[in-house]
């Protein structure tokens, strides 16, 4: 044929397959449009893309190609054609012959093919997303609930420094307080040098594990700064669960068994919780007939705790630039221990003053530095990180399932949190958009074929001869 006419006929003979297979291509990412989550939203726009990507292919497949091919090819005889593409041509053909007779061999190896697929689905480790390394490391230190201000101070110093000593470090900015309004905590940010001069941020987290974990009274949880987070509350690693409960007692109680269970599972690492039950709270029970007889109110005794520890503000002194705030506190050297609460004096009636272990006793109880609420219920919230190797997915089912046996009080509610949950809601809902893929590529080739099924005709005509020279 003349190339012009060689084209049109070609374009239309191949004008419904190109179709089929494009409309099936689409019909692969409809699921994924609406698909929920965060991981749906991120894959809306890469479906969009190649949904958009796939109709251009096939615009352009039946008009620019075939104007190209009729404008710039030359009609050729059989002869010229001899060469490497007849070859190609040759040898498709034997091979098509041979699938043709044998249908039921082509069967076995589709259904083995789709076994397979199964199988690897259900082998390959899953997770959320991959990690960043953006060069931002965030590390979490926590000691004792009882530790002092100095105290905690100063191992937080100490751990900076060991951090700054690396290579691969650029600056460190160290904080005391952990966010959450607990004394005993801290948070180091660490910003590394850049990729070229240093290893991969997870080898640089590794290599300081070793050193930070030999600072006595002080547990350092590091994880690399991720671009994409799910939210929830602030955790010292990057998942998170959940326990809430409308009674705080079986919470406090089931907490610690969870956490137990947790850091037994293998391929799970730095566990640690919310809960800070060790707190020393000092109860002062005042004794209302001896400070009657001597004079002293409920409201002085009230007053002398605020100034002497709670950093009252009791003036402010204006200069001609700035201001400065007058804050009074008792002498460090007297609150040093619980004792020196009763040495507090405070003033009487009658014009003098009686110490507060005159009026007043003191007992120690123990008592949670805080408690956080979800919604409003209150809550611990367990933090845990993956090691290396591990998967995020299989993690979340062996929590779930330890978590099930062992049978926590009723009222109990236990759920994931942050990048667990969008982990567990995208893991669940993960099938059952693959099966929908599947079977909207079924329908849309059903309709386009006008049959549920297809059979494969081997021409009467190429039989004697062999599809190879019915092809010529």
């Amino acid at each position: 044929m003349e190339p012009k006419e060689a084209a049109l006929k070609g374009a239309e003979e191949i004008a419904f397959t190109v179709v089929a297979i494009s409309l099936s291509l689409v019909a692969a990412f409809i699921p994924l449009l609406f698909l929920g989550g965060l991981a749906g939203r991120l894959f809306f726009e890469f479906s969009m893309t190649l949904v958009f990507a796939i109709a251009v292919s096939t615009i352009v497949s039946l008009t620019v190609t075939p104007m190209i091919c009729g404008q710039l090819l030359k009609r050729e005889t059989r002869e010229e054609r001899a060469g490497v593409m007849a070859r190609i041509s040759d040898a498709y053909a034997r091979s098509l012959e041979v699938a043709m007779r044998a249908p039921w061999l082509m069967a076995g190896l589709m259904v083995a093919a789709a076994v397979w697929a199964v199988q690897l689905y259900i082998a390959t480790p899953k997770g959320f997303f991959p990690s960043d390394d953006v060069g931002l490391v965030n590390a979490f230190v926590e000691a004792s609930p009882d530790v002092s201000f100095d105290e905690i101070s100063g191992l937080v110093s100490r751990a900076a420094d060991i951090i700054a000593a690396d290579p691969a470090i650029a600056s460190v900015a160290p904080a005391l307080g952990g966010g959450r309004n607990t004394s005993n905590e801290g948070r180091i940010q660490m910003t590394l040098k850049p990729l070229g001069e240093r290893p991969p941020i997870r080898q640089v987290i590794e290599r300081l594990r070793k050193p930070l974990s030999e600072i006595p009274g002080l547990r350092v949880f590091m994880s690399a700064q991720q671009e994409i987070r799910a939210g929830a509350r602030e955790g010292r690693s990057q998942y998170q669960f959940t326990l809430w409960s409308r009674d705080l007692k079986p919470l406090q109680e089931a907490a610690p068994r969870v956490v137990e269970r947790l850091r037994k599972i293998e391929g799970v690492r730095d566990v640690s919780t919310d809960r800070e039950a060790n707190g020393i709270e000092l109860a002062i029970d005042i004794d209302r007939e001896t400070a009657s007889r001597l004079g002293v109110e409920i409201e002085a005794i009230d007053a002398a705790l605020n100034t002497a520890f709670a950093q009252r503000q009791i003036s402010v002194i204006y200069g001609r630039r700035n201001q400065y705030r007058v804050v009074i506190e008792v002498v460090p050297e007297r609150a040093r221990d619980s004792a020196d609460v009763l040495n507090v004096y405070v003033p009487t009636s009658n014009g003098g003053q009686a110490p507060l272990s005159a009026v007043a006793t003191m007992t120690r109880t123990v008592a949670p530095l805080v408690v956080n609420h979800q919604g409003q219920y209150p809550s611990i919230t367990i933090t845990y990180d993956a090691a290396p190797g591990a998967a995020p997915g299989a993690i979340q089912e062996q929590i779930t399932r330890a978590v099930a046996e062992l049978r926590l009080p009723d009222g109990i509610n236990a759920e994931f949190a942050g990048d667990a949950a969008e982990l567990a809601r995208a893991a669940g809902s993960q099938s059952m958009t693959i099966l929908a893929a599947l079977l909207v590529i079924y329908l849309v080739l059903g309709v386009l074929y006008e049959s549920y099924f297809t059979r494969s005709r081997f021409s009467r005509r190429c039989r004697p001869r062999g599809l190879a020279r019915c092809w010529r």
